[in-house]
């Protein structure tokens, strides 16, 4: 994904937990001769960007892998700049438990309510959720919130406005 997006980008951050993923996206971008994408290996959890670094911050099948769900769409909002975005791709609620043995999920995907409502914990203004691919059993479900731009000296989370949609 990575790669497709950083064509409309002036520069791009690949994040992954893997070093062998990472040498995997490197020679893949070598080859398709992608040059402005910086690599980086850590976590959802613990995102290895500054404050503010990005104008937006794509999540694309990570979510299910977070142990802390909520704390990784948190860090996703620290890094994104205010006003940016943070766009979620994720797998719709499942009932395939040998992706917990077998690729090490945490989570079976997550219904559109409780993504929204992820999003809503995590700080995200103008939080949109709509459902994608509906392809049984791994339909896709994805969300888009904003990080506030006005700067705020209380505490206090703001207020979140919901906006959800079906799609038809």
């Amino acid at each position: 994904l990575t790669l497709e997006m950083a064509a409309w980008a002036r520069s791009a951050v690949g994040i992954d937990r893997s070093a062998d993923v990472l040498k995997h996206a490197r020679e893949l971008a070598r080859r398709r001769g992608v040059t402005n994408v910086r690599w980086k290996r850590g976590s959802i959890e613990r995102i290895p960007l500054e404050d503010g670094a990005v104008d937006l911050a794509v999540l694309s099948q990570v979510l299910h892998h977070a142990s802390d769900p909520v704390k990784a769409l948190t860090e996703a909002r620290r890094v994104v700049s205010p006003g940016g975005r943070v766009l979620v791709l994720e797998l719709d609620q499942h009932d395939q438990q040998w992706v917990t043995e077998r690729f090490g999920d945490r989570w079976l995907g997550f219904d559109r309510s409780s993504l929204s409502t992820m999003m809503d914990e995590a700080g995200f203004a103008s939080v949109r959720v709509e459902t994608g691919l509906d392809d049984t059993p791994f339909g896709v479900v994805m969300a888009v919130g904003t990080r506030a731009a006005a700067h705020r000296t209380s505490s206090r989370r703001p207020a979140v406005r919901r906006h959800q949609t079906q799609s038809a």
